[in-house]
């Protein structure tokens, strides 16, 4: 299992327990925040999320809010609920704002793997769609030639983690990487320009020496 995911609890402890059954799925968390607000970022650019866990209180933070804001803007994206405030009707104002599940606390690791890896095979077939849909989105405002857009769907796959050129080579040529072949930096610089007019402080496609490249979400993760 692989893909982005975002953590929205304000529980310090809770943040980084959730955080660890997500890397323990194969999910890598590109925002992991306290407050809600701080994620109006995600919707300003195309993302293709996988999981959004959102803790859900009492309090008027705009939590279900946010809950509802991802089932609209991304509704291919499994949504569950964190029910902080535990009382008779919480767990029914989650579902009401649109969460496909309610965890609650204190957290039992294994339930909450399970619960989100059975909510994400319910998603997969939707998901492959938004993917392919927020791809073309991407490659069609940032006019890209064909090679470009190709390798630019393989990055976007694979957000968050390292591709190496062995990986580029053999995924669209069918053929090992060859030391000394340039093509794919260049490629590489030519799309980076281009998500940098289009997309600034928002993605960037990183070059990591001698190893390959990764396309990161650039709203920081606050511990």
């Amino acid at each position: 299992m692989s893909g982005a995911c975002i953590i929205v609890v304000p529980d310090r402890r809770q943040r980084a327990d959730l955080l660890k059954v997500a890397q323990r799925l194969g999910l890598d968390c590109v925002v992991n925040l306290a407050e809600p607000y701080q994620v109006d970022g995600i919707f300003e650019v195309p993302m293709a999320l996988r999981l959004a866990i959102v803790a859900v209180d009492s309090s008027a933070n705009g939590a279900l809010g946010l809950v509802s804001r991802l089932c609209v803007n991304m509704p291919e994206c499994l949504v569950i609920a964190v029910d902080a405030a535990d009382t008779e009707d919480s767990a029914a104002r989650a579902f009401a704002a649109g969460a496909h599940d309610v965890l609650r606390m204190p957290l039992r690791p294994s339930e909450a793997a399970a619960r989100i890896t059975r909510g994400l095979a319910r998603m997969a077939p939707a998901q492959a769609r938004q993917v392919e849909a927020t791809v073309n989105g991407m490659i069609g405002k940032l006019d890209l030639k064909q090679a470009e857009a190709n390798i630019l769907r393989i990055f976007s796959a694979n957000l968050g983690q390292i591709v190496t050129r062995d990986a580029l080579s053999q995924e669209l040529y069918g053929t090992p990487w060859q030391y000394g072949d340039r093509r794919f930096d260049v490629y590489v610089t030519r799309i980076r320009r281009k998500l940098r007019q289009a997309y600034p402080d928002r993605l960037e496609l990183r070059t990591i020496r001698s190893v390959g490249y990764t396309l990161e979400y650039l709203v920081q993760a606050q511990g």
